[in-house]
């Protein structure tokens, strides 16, 4: 259940977490934000089956996250759907609170996190995905979502 983190450089690019970090990088601003109105969802159409998006909710010192979205991809992936959630439901604690631990760290560094790692959840350990993790600020300030794309090692986006 080790988040491994890995280069951008390293994937292919018609990885969906690729994919995405490219149209986030072109999306974003000079102080290193993507602003949540400059993302439309009609821009990745093949992606959004692998995407989750999350907000940031309760105590700013001690933040939690809910699930706004959850692709289908994802929920063919995790066999649950995570829309309505908090970070952390239906996942061991240690899992949890890794995911936790790395959001914080995006949220902090605003730098995205990309990793491969095994599902985290019985019976689908054998499935190995790769993870990004981007922030996304609906005032240009405060980084109050997360962006979050998960598809199989495998898994290519046709280009046509």
């Amino acid at each position: 259940m080790v988040l491994n983190p890995i280069q951008l450089a390293d994937l292919d690019p018609r990885h969906p977490v690729a994919v995405y970090a490219a149209y986030h990088q072109k999306k974003m601003g000079a102080d290193n934000l993507l602003l949540k109105d400059n993302f439309d969802p009609i821009d990745l159409p093949k992606v959004l089956p692998w995407m989750m998006i999350l907000d940031k909710t309760g105590d700013p010192a001690d933040p939690q996250f809910i699930y706004r979205l959850a692709g289908t991809g994802c929920r063919e992936i995790f066999g649950i759907d995570y829309t309505g959630k908090l970070l952390g439901d239906n996942l061991p604690a240690d899992a949890a609170e890794q995911r936790r631990e790395e959001i914080l760290d995006v949220m902090e560094r605003r730098t995205p996190s990309i990793t491969r790692t095994a599902i985290p959840l019985a019976g689908r350990e054998f499935m190995t995905i790769i993870r990004g993790v981007f922030a996304v600020s609906s005032d240009g300030e405060t980084i109050d979502r997360i962006h979050i794309i998960i598809a199989p090692e495998d898994q290519r986006l046709r280009t046509t």
